[in-house]
């Protein structure tokens, strides 16, 4: 019975714990937004055209905030948040990762799961945010979302140039604790693993792959993952 009870009380106890590192969005230390406006440049910074998405937010001290209004400026690289109606953001070294999930017309549902503390010379640091498609044991595939302003002439002669925000997205893969670039194309994918080409080639004859689709990437480098075990 001794033994029982003391299994009891440090069940009881971790639950607790864990418990206490799960908060709402009144426990977020963030900072007001920034005044900026986008308001003479077409198109948008943001994911989902800076509509407020539900979201978890995770701190560097391990503190999960639920059930948070968020988006993401891929201009400023920056993670905002609703508190109490008020736009805030987080500085991304106080932050390890976020997540929320979007919806399209059909009522497909496509999640977008953010983390640092990659790097990449001249391209990511460690506290850049990176979309993770896909985390295996031996295979991470990693995209780099930015959005970047470019300059527009207009179809119509008189109208003057504009600016226009274009989102641009980079794919890399994290092997052996290293960073690279990857395209998400056959031949670069086939060339990446050399070691496991044959299989990966037949592995694209015997399905249909859309590596646009995050699904499709996540299967194609989840079978390639178990081939590098």
């Amino acid at each position: 019975m001794r033994l029982k009870s003391l299994i009891t009380t440090i069940c009881i106890g971790v639950f607790f714990n864990l418990n206490a590192q799960i908060s709402n969005v009144n426990d977020a230390t963030g900072n007001p937004i920034r005044v900026g406006s986008y308001d003479k440049i077409e198109g948008s910074p943001y994911i989902n055209d800076g509509n407020w998405s539900d979201g978890i937010i995770i701190t560097q001290t391990d503190k999960f905030l639920t059930n948070v209004k968020i988006r993401y400026n891929a201009f400023e690289d920056e993670l905002q948040y609703l508190n109490k109606g008020e736009p805030f953001y987080y500085a991304n070294q106080d932050l390890k990762s976020f997540e929320f999930s979007l919806a399209d017309k059909l009522g497909n549902v496509e999640r977008f799961y953010f983390e640092n503390g990659f790097e990449y010379p001249g391209e990511i640091n460690k506290k850049n945010f990176v979309r993770v498609l896909y985390n295996g044991k031996k295979v991470k595939i990693l995209e780099k979302i930015t959005a970047v302003k470019q300059k527009m002439t207009p179809a119509s002669y008189g109208e003057s140039d504009y600016d226009k925000f274009i989102l641009i997205s980079d794919q890399y893969v994290w092997r052996d604790g290293k960073l690279s670039e990857l395209k998400l194309k056959k031949g670069k994918i086939l060339k990446e693993f050399a070691s496991v080409k044959d299989q990966v080639s037949s592995y694209f004859k015997e399905n249909t792959l859309d590596l646009g689709n995050p699904k499709d990437v996540k299967d194609l480098f989840s079978y390639i993952d178990e081939l590098l075990q």
